[in-house]
């Protein structure tokens, strides 16, 4: 029994007593005290009462705390339920990821052997074929040789044939083997660019044109040798009688010169500096 609980039936029972005790003739001053007491207990009785009244309050509202707790606590659990069921969704996706990467591992493995093995193979055929060019590596470095001196006296007759427009070197050769049905066949397989050494035609290309332009027929003017015109014999192809010619240096000091019948010819050399006609008609060049 809690301690309220006794604090009331102690009260209770000497009410009860009180009662008993006057009946039985005591003394007045007994009875009065007894009647104090009782008059103290009846207090204490009634707050006892309300001590029961606020401990029951408190006790409801722990109830319905309790209950409020109680539902959170249900609420909190099917919250973690579903949790775990996400996270066994998520640990399943895991594992079908990890198996996923295991099988992507094989296949790479298994291409990385078949690489592998290709590469061998590579090898072992680019050895083969070096075994075979080393075999015939005299005869195929003189058809190359010789197919590219061919081809570079083509380019050089070419450009300077139409000294105004320049030679498409890489469209020039793929004709000219075109052209050719037994070179066409000899080259099946070849890479051309690996036969022929197109930077030194394009180089060629570019000196037969610069020799294209300085040897071409010149009328009157001034010529920078080397640069406008080049050194060797020039023909006059004039018929008039005020033929004038000089050959001069870079100060413009007359080396050699001629006045007259036109006709003649000139050697222009190295060490001139640039050279003068006036009135000799057209000069041709007639070679080094």
């Amino acid at each position: 029994m809690s301690k309220l609980g006794v604090r009331i039936v102690v009260v209770a029972s000497v009410v009860a007593l009180s009662g008993v005790v006057a009946g039985c003739g005591v003394s007045q001053q007994d009875v009065d005290a007894i009647a104090a007491d009782r008059d103290a207990l009846t207090t204490q009785l009634a707050d006892a009462q309300d001590e029961l009244a606020t401990v029951t309050g408190q006790r409801d509202v722990l109830a319905a705390s309790s209950e409020d707790t109680k539902q959170a606590l249900s609420t909190l659990t099917d919250e973690f339920e579903q949790l775990q069921t996400v996270s066994s969704q998520w640990e399943a996706r895991a594992k079908t990821a990890e198996t996923q990467s295991d099988e992507w591992e094989a296949r790479a493995k298994t291409a990385e052997t078949e690489r592998d093995s290709a590469l061998s193979e590579a090898e072992q055929s680019t050895a083969d074929l070096n075994a075979i060019l080393l075999t015939y590596d005299t005869q195929l470095r003189a058809a190359r040789t010789r197919l590219q001196s061919d081809l570079e006296g083509l380019v050089c007759e070419a450009q300077k044939g139409d000294p105004q427009d320049e030679v498409d070197v890489a469209r020039f050769v793929s004709n000219a083997i075109a052209t050719i049905p037994k070179l066409t066949a000899a080259l099946v397989g070849f890479d051309v660019a690996d036969l022929i050494d197109m930077d030194r035609l394009e180089g060629v290309r570019d000196d037969c044109l610069n020799q294209a332009i300085l040897t071409s027929p010149k009328g009157d003017g001034f010529y920078t040798v080397g640069d406008e015109i080049a050194v060797g014999t020039w023909r006059s192809t004039g018929d008039g009688d005020n033929c004038y010619w000089e050959r001069l240096t870079q100060n413009q000091g007359i080396i050699d010169n001629h006045y007259g019948k036109a006709g003649g010819t000139v050697r222009i050399r190295a060490s001139d500096y640039e050279v003068d006609f006036d009135g000799c008609g057209t000069w041709e060049y007639r070679g080094p």
